[in-house]
């Protein structure tokens, strides 16, 4: 069982005039992302993912540029957040509990080193990333803390190579932050869903519908999801928070 309660209502990130990155600019919550900072007022946004650009991909009337390339590849991570850019978001990651720790490492772990890299190099004040809730579970219920109330899991007590990997990355992140030139944050909101997912509510329909949907202990169990848009939301107000 996982629930968790927000600090507060958080106040909307003003992003006027910015140029931002976000990475894995093709996934649910990165393409809403970089849609929404399109909407707020950000002068250039880039997409940057490793998937060919969405058919349906909307720039905002040019906004928003869709870079293809590669987390695992430190010259492509620098041509993204090369040319002014003031803050970066990284979303983009390997999911999933299918690949193999190499994978998960490459792009979750030297990934999120090449996000920090490319940052300090080309003046990049600031870093929002995307961590995960698996980095802090253990197994057991979760009722009703904040995220800074659990403390990311002990190296080799990981539940999955996903959790590990994520956590190494976060922690990149966090003490990469000096409080003045650099400054950096993750939050880790839960499985998200909404308007073009097609991993979540898709997969949850269709085992219902076969008649496959398991009910474990007595179906009383508790779990936190997050729309899309709060997600999003969530990430952009810890730019004002933090920074």
């Amino acid at each position: 069982m996982v629930t968790t309660r927000n600090k507060g209502k958080g106040k909307a990130t003003n992003v006027t005039g910015l140029n931002c990155v976000v990475t894995g600019g093709a996934g649910l919550v990165g393409r809403r992302l970089a849609e929404m900072l399109a909407e707020r007022g950000a002068r250039r946004v880039v997409a940057f993912d490793i998937a060919p650009k969405p058919s349906d991909f909307d720039t905002h009337d040019g906004v928003i540029e869709y870079v293809r390339g590669d987390l695992s590849k430190a010259d492509d991570v620098d041509k993204a957040c090369s040319g002014g850019v003031d803050c970066v978001w990284h979303i983009g990651a390997l999911v999933g509990p299918y690949h193999k720790l190499e994978a998960y490492y490459e792009v979750n772990y030297r990934g999120t080193l090449n996000v920090v890299d490319a940052c300090k190099k080309h003046g990049v004040r600031k870093c929002v990333m995307s961590s995960s809730p698996s980095t802090r579970f253990d197994g057991g219920d979760m009722d009703g803390v904040r995220d800074d109330e659990i403390p990311i899991r002990p190296r080799g007590q990981f539940m999955e190579p996903y959790a590990e990997t994520k956590a190494m990355g976060e922690i990149a992140v966090r003490d990469a932050c000096d409080g003045d030139a650099f400054l950096t944050c993750a939050v880790a909101p839960h499985q998200v869903y909404g308007p073009r997912d097609n991993l979540m509510l898709p997969n949850l329909m269709s085992a219902a519908l076969s008649g496959k949907l398991r009910i474990f202990g007595k179906g009383e169990n508790k779990g936190l999801t997050s729309p899309f848009r709060c997600a999003c939301r969530y990430v952009t107000r810890t730019t004002t928070h933090t920074f």
